[in-house]
C-alpha cells in the first residue's frame, strides 16, 4: 500500500507542479484565467476529495472495513482511468476536469491509505510504520516527481521539434504510471 501511495504522490506533485506550464504550453490558455483555472484544479480538488471521501467513508465503515477497501479500490481504478483523459485532449474543460477528478481521487484515498497501513500493524509498530510510509512518500513519491518529469521532458525533446507535444507525450507517461501504482493497490 505504501508504494501504490507513493506513486499516487508522484503523480499529483506532477500535475500540481505543472499545471501552471502544461495550460500554457499545451491547452493555450489565457495567462488571466490560468491563475482561476490553477487555484479551482489544485487547491478544491484535493480538498473537497479529503472532505468528501472521508465523510463517504465513515458512512460505509472507515477504512479497515471491506466496503472501505473496496472503495479505495474503486477510487485507485478512477483516478487511474482519468490520468490518462487529462494529457490525450487538448480541450481546455476535459483535461483540466480530469485533472480535477484525479487529484480529488487521489488525495481523497492517500491518507486512507495510510490509515490502512496504520491499522494493519501491531501497536508497537504503528509510529514506525507510518514514519516509513511517509518517507517513501517523500522521497519516492513528492521529491523527485518534478525533476523525472523534466528529465522525460528532455530525453524525449529529440523526437518531437514541438514542445506542445514535448509536454503532452511526457505526461502520458507519468500518468501511465498510475497503473503501477493501481497494481500495487490491488495486489495490497
Amino acid at each position: 500500500t505504501s508504494i501504490g501511495n507513493t506513486v499516487a504522490f508522484f503523480g499529483m506533485r506532477v500535475i500540481q507542479f505543472y499545471a501552471d506550464k502544461y495550460m500554457e504550453i499545451v491547452l493555450d490558455v489565457e495567462k488571466e484565467v490560468k491563475f482561476i483555472y490553477f487555484i479551482v484544479l489544485c487547491i478544491t480538488g484535493p480538498i473537497l476529495g479529503i472532505l468528501i471521501v472521508g465523510f463517504i467513508m465513515q458512512k460505509i465503515g472507515g477504512y479497515g472495513s471491506r466496503n472501505g477497501m473496496i472503495f479505495i479500490i474503486v477510487l485507485n481504478v478512477v483516478a487511474a482511468i482519468v490520468s490518462m483523459i487529462f494529457p490525450a485532449t487538448l480541450n481546455t474543460f476535459i483535461s483540466l476536469a480530469s485533472a480535477w477528478v484525479y487529484l480529488f481521487c487521489l488525495a481523497a484515498v492517500s491518507p486512507l491509505q495510510g490509515g490502512v497501513i496504520i491499522a494493519s500493524l501491531p501497536k508497537e509498530l504503528k509510529g514506525n510504520g507510518y514514519s516509513v510510509n511517509m518517507f517513501f512518500l517523500n522521497a519516492f513519491g513528492s521529491f523527485p516527481s518534478s525533476y523525472v518529469f523534466a528529465l522525460i521532458c528532455d530525453f524525449i525533446k529529440d523526437n518531437f521539434d514541438d514542445s506542445n507535444m514535448r509536454y503532452r507525450t511526457s505526461m502520458r507517461i507519468v500518468m501511465f504510471y498510475n497503473f503501477v501504482g493501481l497494481l500495487l493497490i490491488i495486489i495490497a
